[in-house]
């Protein structure tokens, strides 16, 4: 993924803005599986995002359109 498939919004969107998919919570580190991990794998609420993360990473992914999508930190 390069920076410009990175697309940077306000706040959380409910719904993709490029499609109006529902988006998928990406989640970082080593996954503890369980049953609401699973589920969410399953239905493609939540994305697994790896281990190795730069503190700017995006937190939404549109599995139909593909684009990703985070809330930058705001800067002090």
């Amino acid at each position: 993924m390069k920076p410009r498939d990175i697309v940077d919004v306000e706040k959380k969107p409910d719904t993709c803005p490029a499609c109006g998919q529902t988006l998928a919570e990406i989640h970082y580190g080593t996954p503890q599986m369980n049953a609401q991990l699973i589920q969410g794998l399953s239905t493609g609420s939540i994305k697994l995002g790896g281990c190795c993360t730069t503190g700017n990473d995006p937190q939404f992914y549109c599995a139909k359109c593909g684009k990703y999508y985070r809330v930058p930190k705001p800067t002090p």
